[in-house]
C-alpha cells in the first residue's frame, strides 16, 4: 500500500478574487468566527462573507 498522500489544488478563482479552498461561510451562520475558534480549522475556509449594508 502506497503510504503516500495525494496533494489536491482546491483553489478557485472567482473574476480577480483567488481563493485557497471553495468553502465560504456567511456571517449569519458563522458568527463572526471566533464563536467556532477550536472547532474550525480556519485554513480550511476560502473566505468569510460579512454582512451588507
Amino acid at each position: 500500500m502506497n503510504s503516500k498522500a495525494k496533494v489536491y489544488n482546491t483553489g478557485v478563482r472567482i473574476g480577480r478574487l483567488k481563493l485557497k479552498t471553495p468553502i465560504v461561510c456567511a456571517s449569519g451562520t458563522f458568527g463572526f468566527g471566533d464563536e467556532l475558534k477550536g472547532m474550525v480549522d480556519y485554513s480550511s475556509i476560502g473566505a468569510v462573507v460579512t454582512k451588507t449594508i
